[in-house]
Formats: structure tokens, sequence, C-alpha cells
């Protein structure tokens, strides 16, 4: 048997002043800078390189329509981001303490 539950769509975000701007930089900062790390990738990468910059690029664009075009549907990739390396983070503290206070 398959159960699908359907979920509330989440509420829209605040909007404030700057917002629209800051999404866009928001929305084109990420999808850059994963484009910058596929282009510093050795040449035996082949294929790699070229579908991670055309999804790059995709990805940008759909992030500016949405920052730009519907943007209380726009959620920041920076805090995203930063609450995985926030725990990746204190993961690496936690083994390291434990590390520590077990030698």
């Amino acid at each position: 048997m398959w159960l699908v539950i359907a979920r509330a769509p989440r509420p829209d975000a605040p909007q404030w002043p700057g917002r629209r701007a800051l999404a866009v930089v928001d929305a084109l900062l990420w999808p850059a800078c994963l484009m910058l790390a596929a282009l510093h990738l050795p040449p035996r990468a082949g294929i790699v390189q070229g579908a991670v910059v055309a999804i790059s690029c995709f990805a940008a664009l759909r992030g500016v329509y949405r920052a730009a075009l519907n943007n209380p549907r726009y959620r920041f990739t920076t805090w995203q981001v930063a609450r995985w390396m926030a725990a990746l983070l204190a993961l690496g503290v936690i083994l390291k303490l434990w590390f520590l206070l077990s030698a």
C-alpha cells in the first residue's frame, strides 16, 4: 500500500526593505562558488566539470527568478549552508574533545 501525506505549504517569508536585492545576491553567490570550484577541477574530470557548470547556471537562473519575481517564497541559501556547516563544526568539536578526554 502506498500512503501519501501532504504537508501544509510553508508560510511566506516576511518582507523587509532590501530583501529582494539581498536575495538576488544570495541566489547568484552559491552557484557562482560551485562553478568556480568546478573550474578548478583537474582536466581529467571530463564531463563532470561541464555538467556542474551547466547545473549551476540553471540553479542560478531558478534562484534569481524566485528571488526577484517570487520573493516571498525565496529561502536564503546561506542560512541552509550555514546550518549544515555549524552542525559539522559542532560534530568536529565534540569528536576532538572526546578523543582528547579519552586519551
